[in-house]
């Protein structure tokens, strides 16, 4: 008798809740979609320029999705020019596909010093990964793996500017 309670229970539980994911990663919910559609220089100042990793995010799940973290890194010819981790401040409205810019300061010099033929205005040609952590409320945290190769162009600064950077470049 004892078995066939727990049997019925059991059976009921099943029947009456499927999918009770508590709103991410249960009930067949899919997984959030993203893509790396490329990299660009924002500002520009004496010492660093922003790199802008530009990512579209579909937000299929049934509630915000905040960014948590990324980690880069960004290589050109093998030779690796950055690394690191920064933490977006982004939130991926409900049901939302959206660009999405995350910059990361770098400084010019360290370009130069790494890749000693390139001047500004240069055809920089970049392998990119980028891994994005998602808040996926009861499923927990989601890391989105991305890459991209492309090319992208350094760009101009001063006369001036350009070999001030230059001497402080030989200096280090």
């Amino acid at each position: 008798m004892c078995c066939r309670t727990v049997f019925v229970l059991a059976a009921l539980s099943i029947v009456l809740c499927p999918g009770c994911g508590g709103g991410f990663g249960g009930g067949g919910e899919a997984k959030p979609r993203a893509r790396l559609i490329g990299i660009h220089f924002g500002r520009l100042d004496r010492a660093a320029l922003e790199l802008v990793f530009d990512v579209k995010i579909a937000n299929r799940y049934s509630t915000e999705m905040p960014l948590t973290n990324m980690t880069y890194s960004l290589s050109s010819k093998s030779t690796e020019l950055v690394t690191g981790s920064a933490k977006p401040n982004t939130t991926i409205a409900v049901g939302a596909k959206q660009k999405v810019a995350l910059p990361v300061r770098v400084h010019y010099g360290r370009i130069l010093r790494t890749l000693k033929d390139v001047e500004p205005g240069s055809r920089i040609p970049y392998s990119a990964k980028l891994v994005l952590s998602v808040d996926a409320g009861g499923a927990g945290e989601l890391e989105v793996p991305l890459r991209k190769k492309g090319k992208v162009t350094l760009p101009f600064v001063s006369r001036v500017t350009y070999k001030r950077i230059l001497e402080l470049v030989e200096y280090k």
